[in-house]
């Protein structure tokens, strides 16, 4: 099946140099023949490139055509007889035809398809993101603290099970989708996800209808009645707006810390924050500390699954991303 390789493909998480080798060892250890036979060709072009969720949730299209441009060149630089078939003229067609249709980084949109178990589950469960590159637009895309705060709410159910969930700054929705998840085993009651930008609420929204999760989507300056959703995907202002009114048991974020002026609007309450850059994170910290706020880092307290294979997750910059459990310093955390 290959399934190390379609992931990786389908979550475009690995660098098509690395994904041609997962390939290669996947199929030397399933078919036990030459990966660059007609035979082995054929299988990554049917089972990956051509998969029917690749096909439905596309990745990037530059992906695509440089993952089958490297495995050519391979075919065609190999000196030892391993490609003694020659190049497929079905995987040549497929390359010129992407070639072809490539978009532009810049204008594309993608998916991203994370596939991983709940703790006691035998069955993959998947994750399906729609996103754009991070120059178009911040809250269109994702970012590596958004990726940990999501690997913290699948490994840890209990912390937000049957609780009222409000996220700010909630871009492409990863955490309503962890937190309302089909297959959670202890999902939370509901969830607010909340942004500035209409054209990031619009694509929160999108993504959790993809990962069949029931919305309610309040844009700026529309007063809706809420009609019992699970998830209320909602315009707010952390500078004019109160948190409190939503009645919310926890609150998190991630990557928020990154601007001095909306320091003052983030120091109401958190349960959650990644640390991105050090000065206006120590901003954070010494405004906390004056409202009598506490910020206990958290990140080694708990097992944290490996769902989300983000670029600095196994570098030194790991230390970087970093996860905080924030409390009033007068009642218990």
């Amino acid at each position: 099946m290959l399934r190390n390789t379609l992931d990786a493909y389908r979550s475009y998480s690995q660098q098509p140099n690395q994904l041609l080798e997962t390939f290669k060892d996947e199929y030397l250890k399933q078919v036990g023949a030459n990966w660059m036979s007609f035979e082995a060709q054929q299988s990554f072009l049917a089972l990956v490139i051509q998969d029917y969720k690749a096909i439905q949730f596309p990745v990037p299209s530059t992906y695509t055509t440089k993952c089958l441009k490297y495995y050519i060149e391979l075919i065609e630089k190999c000196k030892d007889g391993a490609n003694e078939d020659g190049i497929n003229d079905e995987l040549i067609e497929e390359y010129t035809r992407r070639v072809h249709e490539q978009v532009s980084d810049g204008l594309e949109t993608s998916h991203r398809i994370f596939a991983f178990k709940f703790d006691g589950q035998n069955d993959y469960s998947e994750i399906v993101i729609r996103v754009k590159q991070r120059f178009v637009n911040v809250g269109l895309s994702m970012w590596e603290s958004g990726y940990l705060l999501g690997e913290f709410i699948l490994s840890n159910p209990d912390l937000f099970h049957n609780k009222t969930c409000i996220e700010l700054g909630s871009g492409i929705g990863l955490s309503g989708i962890c937190l309302l998840h089909k297959n959670n085993p202890k999902p939370a009651r509901k969830v607010y996800l909340t942004d500035y930008q209409d054209v990031v609420l619009s694509n929160c929204n999108e993504n959790l209808k993809i990962n069949d999760i029931d919305t309610m989507l309040i844009l700026e300056g529309q007063d809706a009645i809420e009609d019992g959703k699970s998830a209320v995907i909602k315009h707010l202002d952390w500078k004019e707006n109160n948190v409190s009114e939503f009645n919310a048991d926890v609150l998190i974020a991630a990557d928020v810390a990154y601007d001095i002026d909306v320091i003052e609007g983030l120091v109401n309450a958190y349960y959650a924050i990644a640390k991105r850059l050090k000065t206006t994170f120590e901003y954070f910290q010494k405004e906390c500390e004056e409202d009598g706020i506490t910020i206990t880092d958290i990140t080694e307290q708990f097992r944290m699954a490996e769902v989300f294979p983000y670029q600095d997750k196994r570098s030194t910059k790991f230390g970087d991303v970093r996860l905080y459990s924030i409390g009033l310093s007068t009642i218990n955390e």
